[in-house]
């Protein structure tokens, strides 16, 4: 009794292999390619996340193909499923993950392939491109309303008795809505300040160069939008 319900499980399972169909795999690969690369595009265009985008994003196509192709073979057979779970226990994966974004962007091109794996492509498509127009409106409305949104102000200067880390912060507020002290590298010459900034409008931006020119010697001043690193 237990071997006759043994085979008919092996045969249900060789059976439920044979039902992959091929030209099934190709479309869902297909679409699942076009909309990874649009994904791509977007992150590359839109995220803010500080860095290298263009780089960061050669992972989502690895990242959806292979969870599509998992879910393909393993959707249809138990046995697999199984396996997968205890495979998945034992192995660790360890990513060099600095910012939430990132994190955000890796789970959505896994769900693109989860979702094409199962073969819910109207629901995986009509998904992709809600969320895709959900953050374009989102970034839309941030740069409307933000000019200063993720600015990084670096500024060297000569060390100076008279200039202290304190004083130089109330310089740069003077001209900015926000300031965050993010580093600060003082030697036996020099003094630089790191910091994340906020500015109001592009003046103030003009105001800042004028005080840290009128006040410093020979100072470096560099001021950096992250949205613009490719």
């Amino acid at each position: 009794m237990i071997m006759d319900t043994l085979s008919n499980l092996v045969a249900t399972q060789k059976n439920s292999f044979a039902q992959i169909s091929p030209t099934t795999f190709l479309i869902n690969i297909l679409i699942t390619l076009l909309l990874t690369i649009s994904l791509r595009k977007f992150y590359t265009k839109f995220g803010r996340s500080v860095s290298n985008r263009k780089e960061f994003s050669y992972n989502f196509l690895l990242m959806t193909t292979t969870t599509m192709f998992i879910i393909t073979v393993i959707k249809s057979s138990l046995a697999l499923s199984l396996g997968l779970v205890g495979a998945l226990s034992v192995i660790r994966f360890r990513t060099a993950i600095k910012e939430p974004e990132e994190l955000s962007y890796l789970f959505f091109a896994i769900s693109i392939g989860l979702g094409l794996g199962a073969d819910q492509r109207l629901i995986t498509v009509i998904a992709f491109f809600s969320i895709l127009c959900v953050q374009y409106l989102q970034y839309r409305f941030k740069e409307d309303n933000n000019l200063d949104s993720n600015m990084f102000l670096n500024i060297k200067f000569v060390k100076n008795n008279d200039v202290c880390t304190a004083k130089t912060i109330e310089l740069i507020k003077d001209s900015c809505t926000e300031v965050t002290l993010n580093r600060v590298d003082e030697n036996t010459n020099n003094i630089e300040i790191a910091c994340t900034v906020q500015f109001e409008d592009v003046s103030k931006i003009n105001q800042l160069q004028k005080n840290i020119n009128s006040t410093f010697s020979n100072a470096e001043f560099s001021l950096l939008n992250n949205r613009n690193i490719f």
